[in-house]
């Protein structure tokens, strides 16, 4: 008649299944099938996390629910790294991570933008360039009237454009607006008026640094 298995569990530690086991104590992760340490890494190793676990459910010795109940960890993130290690072994753990390639400064753009300064044009857009009072200085129309106080703030207008570093934050601007995100302007900045108001001049600020001028 075949014997119940008792599961055997360090003190302290939370069990995955009836076999393996972890103890956090001191910084560190120590696991345990029954009473016996089988592997050691500190709490922040979180690379030597994903790749033991991983290891473990490769081997067949948890399943992969319960690296997600037992850690609190998502099980997208579990399924990603025991495909890591299927795939590619332990040492791709441990590698450096591949950088991402560019994607608007390609190869071809960097030549075209080469070409341009060799022969003395500005990469700017042809807008700017082309601008009546200046570089960039577009809208002359809302721009006079404003300096003899006769617009209180442009018109907001997006436009396609290369040269504006993040400028993917701006995607989440309506959700941000109504969710309250310009309700303290006037109590936290500066009231501004002419061609750029507040609200433009933080925008300004978010793409150039806190060092841009009002």
């Amino acid at each position: 008649m075949p014997q119940a298995f008792l599961p055997l569990v360090p003190d302290g530690a939370t069990p995955l299944n009836d076999r393996i086991s972890v103890v956090r104590r001191d910084g560190h992760c120590t696991y345990f099938c029954g009473v016996e340490p089988v592997f050691l890494h500190d709490e922040s190793d979180h690379i030597s996390f994903r790749m033991f676990t991983s290891q473990l459910v490769c081997q067949g010795a948890c399943k992969q629910i319960e690296i997600v109940k037992a850690f609190g960890v998502t099980a997208k993130s579990v399924k990603r790294s025991v495909k890591k290690f299927r795939e590619e072994g332990i040492q791709s753990f441990y590698l450096p991570r591949k950088p991402r390639g560019a994607t608007v400064i390609t190869d071809d753009v960097i030549a075209e933008a080469q070409d341009l300064l060799n022969r003395g044009q500005s990469q700017r857009g042809v807008a700017d360039v082309a601008a009546e009072m200046g570089v960039a200085c577009t809208r002359p129309e809302e721009r006079v009237l404003a300096a003899f106080g006769m617009l209180q703030g442009a018109s907001t207008g997006f436009e396609e454009c290369r040269d504006v570093s993040f400028r993917g934050v701006l995607c989440a601007l309506p959700a941000l607006t109504a969710n309250g995100l310009f309700d303290h302007l006037q109590k936290s900045f500066p009231v501004l008026g002419g061609y750029y108001t507040t609200r433009m001049a933080i925008r300004r600020r978010r793409f150039l640094g806190p060092t841009a001028p009002w």
